[in-house]
């Protein structure tokens, strides 16, 4: 069972991971980006500063990724074993400007589109959303603590974009059954997981 866990920054995605390690210790939590040996190489070449990287570079690289994680840690666990994977295709839609540059839009149906690309969809996604002021406020907040990385840095710059590009994406798939978006503006951490729990468990069951 492929379950994907994707939102903004500071939108409670690693607070809701956290959790739910206990509620399925014996799952496989990886991150999408980077999750695989290959793929740490291509994250640490995407996060360093100045890299001049084109569109068209950036979103080969990702899929890269992406496609290496999947081949070397979701294929052959996908049947026996619950996977959560912090971050998967709507994270990188958004993160890549697809919506403003033709060319992304060419790569995105190549490789991230649900019907047509070559990246497996999985098996459920949770978005987790919440106002931007709000997630503003928590990105303050980690500024506040040094927790900043270049990609919070990247993020605070390109908001309202990516933020719109989240919401753009998700809109596509809106009535879709594998699909479920979560309000973390003010949400209690015990009530999200719970949510969360009662979703993959009937997944479970029905596999």
């Amino acid at each position: 069972m492929f379950i994907a866990i994707d939102g903004p920054e500071c939108s409670g995605k690693t607070t809701l991971i956290e959790s739910l390690k206990w509620v399925y210790p014996d799952a496989m939590y990886i991150r999408g980006l980077g999750g695989s040996a290959l793929g740490e190489r291509i994250r640490a070449v995407l996060m360093s500063p100045n890299n001049n990287l084109s569109e068209e570079t950036r979103i080969n690289l990702c899929a890269s990724s992406l496609i290496s994680t999947y081949d070397e840690l979701i294929k052959v666990n996908r049947v026996t074993k619950l996977i959560i994977v912090d971050r998967w295709i709507p994270s990188f839609y958004s993160y890549q400007d697809v919506a403003n540059h033709s060319k992304a839009q060419e790569y995105f149906a190549q490789y991230f589109d649900y019907t047509l690309g070559k990246i497996p969809r999985p098996d459920f996604t949770f978005y987790l959303d919440a106002p931007d002021d709000t997630i503003l406020s928590r990105l303050k907040d980690k500024r506040h603590n040094n927790n900043l990385d270049e990609l919070d840095s990247y993020y605070i710059s390109n908001m309202a974009r990516i933020n719109n590009e989240y919401r753009m994406f998700r809109s596509l798939y809106e009535n879709d059954e594998t699909s479920q978006t979560l309000d973390s503006s003010n949400t209690i951490k015990l009530i999200m997981t719970d949510a969360v729990k009662k979703q993959i468990d009937l997944l479970l069951l029905s596999n």
